[in-house]
């Protein structure tokens, strides 16, 4: 379901942070995203977070992530 506009991508809590943003298309490659996440420029559901599989963050309404790229 694509939320006025914002790209969606359908994943699994076990799937893996910079799987996600290149499925996304946020980004070109897992080195490329593992960079980002690195540095502090991704968000999942607003906050910085150190995890790296989605199942361990915050699910908002039991079914989603937002997943931000940029500081």
């Amino acid at each position: 379901m694509a939320w006025d506009g914002l790209p969606c991508v359908e994943v699994s809590p076990e799937d893996e942070i910079d799987t996600v943003l290149v499925r996304g298309k946020f980004v070109g490659s897992k080195r490329q995203a593992r960079e980002l996440f690195e540095q502090g420029a991704v968000h999942l559901n607003g906050e910085h977070d150190q995890l790296s599989y989605l199942g361990k963050s915050f699910v908002l309404f039991d079914t989603y992530w937002v997943v931000q790229k940029g500081k």
